[in-house]
């Protein structure tokens, strides 16, 4: 079982790929993604911004 600071990234690495993928499917605005990491704890919001940025330079 993978330590729980691991599985935390995890959720908000699959979270960003899920987020970035309905952003160019338009199932989500630009505005709910910013929301988004408005509602993430500050302790992992550079890392979820980092995530959501990786997964929109792969969709591009």
């Amino acid at each position: 079982k993978w330590p729980q600071e691991c599985q935390i990234k995890e959720h908000y690495d699959m979270r960003a790929a899920a987020l970035i993928r309905q952003l160019f499917e338009k199932k989500v605005t630009r505005q709910y993604i910013v929301e988004s990491i408005a509602a993430t704890p500050e302790s992992y919001r550079e890392f979820f911004k980092a995530r959501l940025n990786f997964w929109r330079e792969k969709r591009a």
